[in-house]
């Protein structure tokens, strides 16, 4: 009894794991940028097996890099890439990547993401872009008051399935995605990706997960309801 118990509250997290996934797919439906994902446990334990471990740290991320809509912004320092680059970005855990092109100007002058992050160049550098009216071409330069300052480094991957997750829209590469800089980025100007979360298909997720979340709460009152009756008959025995 111990042993389906167990087996039925490792679904149970499973399927809680997952219903926050398609919670956070869904809230990120309106993010530029945003590449939605799933959990698959199966998958994880497959791919232990295969490696020769006996266990895994955790599900297999699968994320769905299809390209979003784009969205027109009419604004200069927007910019979504045509194919499956990437912009590199400064983080303090190091270079990432993103598809989210929302860029600011900082205090220094520098472009950044809506979030800080500094946006690299072609030689992994910082952008200057202080002293006049900035703007991205649709080649990727940074123009400032129509004079070229810099080019934004966009960068492509031999396997994207293997870049890691991180929070805000990026991505890192843990050494194994095989990056190469793309010499003639297409960029959309003054447009935005937009999210690829299908929302009609998240919402069917979830109302799945729900429903299997409840289906195995309710076997795990069963199970400890029969291990009460099994313990009581025992101890009658006994008595």
């Amino acid at each position: 009894m111990e042993n389906i118990m167990q087996a039925v509250v490792e679904q149970w997290h499973q399927r809680l794991d997952q219903l926050d996934n398609t919670t956070h797919n869904l809230a990120n439906s309106g993010s530029a940028g945003y590449k939605s994902f799933r959990l698959h446990f199966n998958k994880s334990l497959e791919a232990a097996a295969a490696s020769g471990q006996q266990g895994t740290a955790g599900p297999l991320v699968a994320t769905d890099f299809d390209r979003g809509p784009l969205q027109t912004t009419g604004n200069p320092l927007d910019a979504a890439i045509e194919g499956e680059g990437f912009f590199a970005v400064q983080t303090a855990s190091g270079v990432a990547y993103t598809r989210r092109g929302s860029f600011n100007v900082s205090r220094n002058g520098e472009l950044v993401t809506d979030t800080g992050e500094n946006i690299l160049n072609r030689a992994g550098g910082k952008i200057s872009v202080s002293g006049g009216r900035a703007e991205i071409t649709g080649e990727g330069d940074i123009l400032v008051d129509g004079r070229k300052v810099d080019t934004l480094k966009v960068v492509t991957f031999k396997d994207r399935t293997k870049l890691v997750r991180l929070p805000g829209c990026l991505f890192q590469d843990p050494g194994t995605a095989g990056p190469a800089e793309e010499k003639k980025p297409e960029i959309h100007a003054e447009h935005l990706e937009g999210s690829n979360v299908n929302v009609v298909i998240e919402m069917t997720q979830l109302i799945n997960m729900q429903r299997m979340v409840e289906f195995y709460q309710k076997n795990m009152q069963a199970i400890s309801e029969l291990d009460k009756v099994s313990n009581n008959r025992v101890g009658r025995l006994y008595s």
